[in-house]
């Protein structure tokens, strides 16, 4: 008898309970903290602005989990009730996974032509989830956060192109964050239940503050030469991203941490588009506090 060398390769599952489920603990690096800096220089502030990883790969690796989150809700449909009361964990992972992604993607400066279209689709994306009447704030946030709205057409179609026509970009700045599957369910219950230090969220949010403060102080204050302003603006502009950034984590953590709270510590100098996406970070968290703590365990 003959061995195939190239066996079928088993069907996909049709229910949740079909899943092969990964016992392999894995590392789960999202977006937001694979861009956060951690006790920053000077230097490493400006070299952070001027080599942002790819919104592009942040986008792909976005659908992806947005693609788990369908796939999840086509198993549930054959999958028993207690199955996937259990299964849950792995929804609301990917769930987690796409909004933080959604959020610094919204905050990130796209560099390139195609950077902007994965941007811009990455905002439909999201407001095409906003169902709910009540939502019509949010949908406004969102259209701001992802400059939807009074973008010229013939830009959008250069845009376009470039995306289509691939992108260029170094492999280095596709950027640290991990992808994730439905199998990965201890992975992802151990991810969705980690724990948020706030204080030092805050702290780390209010020493990029004050280095924004101290670089805004550096260029308004005194007669730089072209390169040290460049290196100032540059080293301000990360500062004052890695200050959203922080915030933003805090925003989307399992924390309930006041509004109020968070948009204080947000340093002056960001853009309005950069404010709405901290306010779309706020509202997104709050809403997947509520279904995270629905879970039964």
């Amino acid at each position: 008898m003959t061995r195939r060398s190239n066996p079928r390769p088993s069907a996909p599952p049709i229910t949740l309970h079909g899943i092969e489920l990964d016992p392999t603990l894995r590392p789960v690096l999202d977006e937001i903290s694979a861009l956060r800096l951690h006790n920053p220089s000077f230097t490493d502030y400006a070299a952070f602005v001027e080599n942002l990883p790819s919104i592009v790969a942040m986008a792909e690796r976005a659908r992806g989990h947005a693609d788990e989150v369908a796939r999840f809700i086509a198993l549930s449909s054959n999958s028993a009730r207690g199955v996937v009361q259990l299964r849950l964990v792995q929804l609301y992972s990917m769930a987690s996974l796409n909004a933080i992604a959604t959020v610094a993607i919204a905050l990130m400066p796209p560099r390139s032509g195609a950077d902007r279209f994965a941007r811009r689709q990455q905002g439909h994306a999201f407001l095409q989830t906003l169902e709910d009447p009540h939502d019509e704030d949010l949908r406004f946030l969102g259209e701001l956060a992802f400059s939807l709205k009074d973008t010229d057409a013939a830009a959008i179609t250069q845009d376009a192109i470039a995306f289509a026509a691939g992108s260029n970009e170094a492999p280095e700045r596709a950027g640290r964050a991990t992808s994730h599957r439905l199998e990965e369910q201890l992975t992802l219950s151990r991810w969705l239940n980690r724990e948020t230090d706030v204080d030092a969220l805050m702290a780390e949010a209010h020493r990029h503050g004050q280095m924004a403060s101290r670089c805004a102080t550096m260029i308004n204050g005194y007669e730089l030469e072209p390169r040290e302003h460049h290196e100032a603006e540059a080293a301000r502009q990360g500062a004052v991203l890695q200050n959203l950034l922080a915030l933003a984590a805090l925003a989307l953590s399992k924390a309930d941490v006041d509004t109020d709270v968070i948009m204080e510590a947000a340093v002056e100098g960001h853009t309005r588009e950069q404010r709405a996406a901290l306010l779309v970070a706020i509202a997104v968290g709050k809403h997947h506090r509520a279904m995270i703590a629905a879970i039964p365990y």
